[in-house]
């Protein structure tokens, strides 16, 4: 008994789960201080909510994970820009486009760990409302709201952050007109500590918004969102708004940060936050479903792998876990084993939007990697993602994955054409909607229409990726090469070779891709070949015979024509070297 007693006592505590409408909690912790943890969640939600509404329908599901020690939470912690770990981190939040996780060691009061927590929940929150705010009031919000607490029933936040001010009284300002204007590709915004004068500067902007104007507050934060979002530039809305320009409101800012008296707000606490679902022990694949989704989203991906297989083998009929197995085996392994975790997670009953997203993707990938995705299973593919887009309508990479597959679709329908419309109203600045769009169109025969929203796109190469401007241009390039081989059978039809030649070097004057070049080169050969032989035939029945003779011997000339055509050339140069060595040659 006394040997055995210090590893009863170095024992990990039980893992328990808590369900509520909003998140998960996986917890090693007293049930008094998870159910305290998740009823302060539920008010920061619901304090955000107060803010800005969003439906809640579209945020990506939260998973929670409370270690009792934080021995165990260690080897959990992120991975650094250094490839290790992080050792000072306490706990961090991750998010992905379907689905996000929250982990934390034994130090719940920590308050760096409780800032990072609620700045990166406000993201989480921010993300259920699909347009594209501006960088300052994103990281401006999250900052404000990083503060939150809930002690006794009193809710705060907005208290004020003693080292932004201390480096804001430290350094000079950026003028609003060009703190308003960063985006996710300037400097200042991705500066990974985020300590840098833009992340303290939106701060203090937001807080003077809401506290510091007698006017206007938390309204008129709404009331500029509104003016910014309905297409005004950020001066208009910002003068529309405001009422004032944009060096007026620096010098208010800056009396404000002079000033030191920064408000804070306790509004009612919510009462609907209370969680009464019970504390009960929790399934162990279900604890290795959320320990895999921590070690995924902290960059431990073996890690992950390991436990999501541990899921499957401790339940073998438990779907999260064969959906978690595909999420870590999309990448990482063969398109066999991808979609055996994915179909498996399917047929066991898994219908949530994610599982049927990552089926349609395995499927992809299978059907790729044996040459091609045949138009019966883009259409099996398609209807996987139409079903995912239904039950999660916020995934963007659910709309892009069909916009490219509904283009190896022979027939597409009206419903395919309406998601894809949703899809660019809920995301009007992803330009490969638009794209999806324009193969839609031209699928139906639209391809004047088609080509336009493709040219659109390609006049804004600013709006899209490097790869994918390499995409479109060569999508344009392969579009014109089918349209005038199109025009080239007509044309081939009705003889008239040499007018298809001159179509064909008009095309390759505009460019062709590499892969097309040798195709259309050869087309050009055999439409050449034939105008030749045409005027050959011509110059034969009007007598001519040394032309006709000259016309056939650069047929037989060419290279890499056709055998047919160069046996015809060979056959109508014989005929007419026995009409010539002929007595009475006879006309044909």
């Amino acid at each position: 008994m006394l040997l055995s007693w210090p590893l009863c006592a170095t024992a990990a505590p039980k893992w328990k789960v808590l369900e509520t409408p909003r998140f998960t909690v996986v917890s090693q912790i007293s049930e008094k201080e998870t159910r305290a943890w998740a009823e302060e969640y539920n008010q920061f939600i619901d304090a955000l909510k107060g803010v800005l509404s969003v439906d809640e329908r579209f945020l990506p599901r939260l998973t929670v994970v409370l270690f009792a020690r934080e021995k165990d939470f260690g080897v959990y912690r992120p991975i650094g820009e250094n490839g290790k770990p992080q050792d000072w981190v306490a706990g961090y939040f991750s998010r992905q486009e379907t689905w996000s996780v929250i982990g934390m060691a034994d130090r719940l009061d920590d308050e760096a760990t409780r800032r990072i927590i609620f700045h990166e929940g406000v993201h989480w929150f921010v993300s259920a409302d699909q347009r594209r705010f501006p960088m300052w009031f994103n990281e401006g919000l999250a900052e404000v709201f990083s503060t939150f607490t809930f002690h006794n029933q009193e809710v705060k936040w907005g208290q004020p952050i003693d080292f932004r001010v201390i480096s804001l009284r430290r350094q000079k300002l950026l003028p609003l007109s060009q703190l308003l204007m960063v985006s996710q590709s300037d400097k200042m915004f991705n500066e990974s500590d985020r300590t840098g004068l833009f992340y303290s500067e939106s701060w203090a902007f937001m807080h003077y918004l809401v506290f510091g104007r007698r006017k206007g507050g938390q309204g008129s934060v709404n009331e500029y969102l509104s003016a910014y979002f309905s297409g005004m530039s950020t001066e208009g809305a910002f003068q529309k708004t405001f009422g004032m320009d944009f060096a007026t409101m620096d010098l208010a800012l800056e009396a404000y940060l002079r000033g030191g008296e920064y408000h804070v707000y306790s509004p009612p606490a919510s009462p609907t936050a209370k969680i009464t679902a019970p504390f009960e022990p929790a399934a162990p694949a279900l604890v290795q479903v959320a320990l895999a989704k921590l070690a995924y989203g902290s960059n431990h991906r073996e890690l992950a792998k390991k436990h999501a297989e541990e899921a499957v083998r401790l339940d073998p009929v438990y779907a999260p876990g064969y959906a978690m197995l595909a999420w870590v085996r999309s990448t990482e392994e063969s398109p066999d084993e991808f979609f055996e975790a994915a179909d498996k997670a399917v047929k066991l009953g898994a219908q949530d939007a994610d599982a049927l997203w990552l089926l349609a993707m395995a499927r992809y990938k299978k059907a790729w990697a044996l040459g091609g995705v045949p138009t019966a299973e883009a259409r099996e593919i398609a209807n996987l993602l139409e079903r995912a887009i239904n039950l999660f309508p916020a995934q963007k990479s659910a709309y892009l994955n069909l916009g490219s597959i509904l283009a190896q679709i022979d027939r597409p329908d009206e419903d395919d054409a309406l998601f894809l419309e949703q899809g660019r109203k809920l995301f009007p600045d992803e330009k490969m909607l638009l794209v999806g769009q324009a193969q839609l169109l031209r699928k139906k025969g639209d391809k004047e229409k088609s080509l336009k929203l493709l040219q659109t796109v390609l006049d804004q190469p600013g709006q899209v990726s490097i790869k994918e401007q390499e995409f479109l241009k060569k999508l344009k390039i392969t579009w014109d090469i089918s349209d005038t081989l199109a025009q080239i059978y007509i044309l081939r039809e009705q003889k008239k070779y040499n007018e298809a030649v001159v179509l064909l070097d008009a095309l390759f004057a505009r460019g062709t891709t590499l892969e097309s070049r040798a195709m259309v080169m050869q087309v050009r050969r055999e439409m050449c070949a034939l105008a030749a032989l045409q005027e050959a035939n011509a110059a034969r029945k009007d007598g001519q015979k040394e032309e006709a003779a000259r016309l056939y011997q650069s047929v037989l000339d060419m290279e890499r024509i056709p055998a047919w055509l160069r046996g015809q050339a060979q056959q109508s140069l014989q005929k007419l070297h026995n009409q010539s060595t002929a007595a009475t040659p006879a006309e044909e």
